[in-house]
């Protein structure tokens, strides 16, 4: 008799055990996935940020060299 009891008891912790675990495992996986999608983003974010600074080199660029060139018309 108290050997069936205790099997029982057993495996009903084991089960619950199983259930905690189970949930965190769960849980970890969601945030995984989470951070890689802000890591997704972030990397976006500053692929984007170089060109727009790019762009802006590119412009101050171009100005100068209208500046230039208008300077040497006058002369």
């Amino acid at each position: 008799m108290a050997s069936w009891v205790t099997t029982v008891s057993s495996l009903m912790l084991m089960a619950l055990c199983g259930m905690f675990t189970g949930r965190d495992i769960k849980t970890l996986r969601a945030d995984i996935a989470r951070l890689k999608q802000l890591r997704k983003r972030a990397a976006g974010r500053k692929k984007m940020m170089s060109r727009v600074a790019q762009f802006g080199e590119f412009l101050r660029q171009m100005r100068n060299q209208l500046e230039e060139d208008a300077a040497d018309d006058d002369e």
